[in-house]
Formats: structure tokens, sequence, C-alpha cells
């Protein structure tokens, strides 16, 4: 029995693995940083990578790979912040803090896109993304952001239960 779950485990963190190496892929596009102005900082990148886990979160459900998968996201923050030199002793506040902003935008954006509604996820954008009241480019990514949601849900719970995400560059 034990070895079976560890196999589980296994499979669902490889699967993980790839779901979230797409999604890194994705939000590290150039465009956003370039063309977008989403800040080309630590917390830009946060709040980018974010955006999209948070829509591949809200359409995978509550399910032990999403577990996995958010589990990863919050190891690979961690081992970031260590690699970027802070204190053993305050990469935990920071992850807590890091938690508590995904889950806020998570669901702020999730909500958004449950009602179909642009102006609430360009707000959103520009409070989490952005960081400003408005900004011009925040109606793109919001618009950018509700076609990836399409997308992923035209994706069959069979492929992304492989690893599978098909998603089109912004």
């Amino acid at each position: 029995m034990f070895f079976k779950q560890r196999r589980e485990r296994q499979r669902l963190d490889r699967i993980a693995h790839k779901l979230y190496a797409t999604m890194v892929e994705q939000a590290r596009v150039p465009l956003f940083y370039s063309d977008l102005g989403v800040p080309d900082t630590l917390d830009g990148r946060f709040d980018c990578l974010s955006l999209h886990m948070s829509l591949l979160v809200r359409r995978m459900g509550k399910t032990d790979l999403t577990q996995a998968l958010v589990d990863l996201m919050f190891a690979d923050m961690d081992q970031n912040l260590r690699e970027s030199g802070v204190s053993d002793l305050a990469v935990g506040r920071r992850v807590r803090k890091l938690a508590e902003a995904f889950y806020g935008r998570l669901h702020a954006y999730a909500d958004a896109v449950d009602r179909q509604d642009l102006v609430a996820m360009e707000q959103a954008l520009c409070r989490n993304l952005y960081r400003k009241d408005s900004f011009d480019a925040a109606r793109r990514v919001a618009e950018y952001a509700f076609g990836v949601a399409s997308q992923l849900e035209a994706i069959p719970d069979s492929s992304l239960n492989d690893g599978i995400l098909d998603i089109e560059k912004p």
C-alpha cells in the first residue's frame, strides 16, 4: 500500500512538473515585459506567473494533481528566495506572504472569469500585476487571460492529467 501511494505521488509530481513548466514558460514570454508593461522584477514575474497559475488551478479544480502543482510552485518560490540570498529564517515568512498573495489573486481572477467580467479582471490586474489604479495594457492582458481561460476549458481532462497543455503565446 505504501509503495502504491508513493508511486502515485511520484506520478502526480511528474505531471505537475510538466504543467508548471508550461505555465512558467508562458509567464516568461518577453511580450509581457516589453510591450505590456509588466515590471521585469521578482514581483512582476511572480504576479505574471500567479495569473497563469490561477487560470490553470481554476480550470483543474480541487484535485490531488492541483495540490501537487501548487506545492511545486511554492517549493520553487522557496528555492528561488534562498538562491536570491533570503536568509533561512525569513524564507518561511516570505513564502507564506507569497501564498497569501497567490490565493488572493486566484480568487479575484477566478471570480472575474466565472462571471465573464472583463472590467473586474482588468481592475484585478491593475491592482496586482501593475500595482496602479489604472493601466492601459491591463485591458489587453485581461482579454489575453480570458482567451487562456477559454483555451484551458477546451483541453480535455485526460490531457491535463497527462500534463499536456497547448496554449497559444500572446
